[in-house]
């Protein structure tokens, strides 16, 4: 693994392994993580969002650091966090792999069924939806970045094959 994994933003659809992947890489580096559903929710779960003033000073706070690792679906943090990152890794793998990978894992952070059954539609359309956190909104965020920050993993396959570098 590369000396330069020192603040590593890591975005993709829900369900991509963003979680799995900055855990197993905080494990190999010391890095500490931020969720960035931590951050936008409201410390109740997924029901209310905070201002986004406060979450963006929140992350900026955490870019500001030395040494991070930052994961999260929300495009509009992203923009502002891949600016500080040595890393941007975009995960990509297929919808369907994502809605099958949430399905496994189950509700969390005190989601009602219904907010479940929302979440499986959203990972569903993340080719086809719109906004910063989108297919195309996370091509913009990693279009930006330098050439030598970019990682694009398509895969879990991809992932154990970064983490063995």
């Amino acid at each position: 693994m590369s000396n330069n994994v020192k603040r590593v933003l890591i975005m993709g659809n829900s369900g991509s392994g963003k979680s799995w992947l900055a855990a197993r890489l905080s494990a190999l580096t010391n890095l500490p993580v931020t969720d960035l559903d931590t951050l936008n929710w409201e410390s109740e779960g997924y029901g209310k969002a905070r201002k986004k003033a406060d979450v963006l000073n929140d992350v900026q706070a955490i870019a500001n650091q030395d040494r991070w690792i930052i994961e999260g679906i929300y495009g509009w943090i992203a923009a502002t966090v891949a600016l500080y990152a040595t890393q941007v890794i975009w995960l990509t793998p297929a919808s369907a792999e994502c809605v099958e990978n949430i399905k496994a894992r189950g509700i969390r952070n005190n989601g009602s069924p219904e907010e479940f059954a929302a979440l499986l539609e959203w990972a569903s359309s993340y080719e086809t939806r719109n906004g910063s956190s989108s297919y195309e909104g996370h091509l913009k965020v990693f279009s930006k970045v330098s050439p030598d920050s970019q990682i694009k993993l398509t895969s879990r396959e991809d992932m154990h094959r970064f983490l063995i570098q």
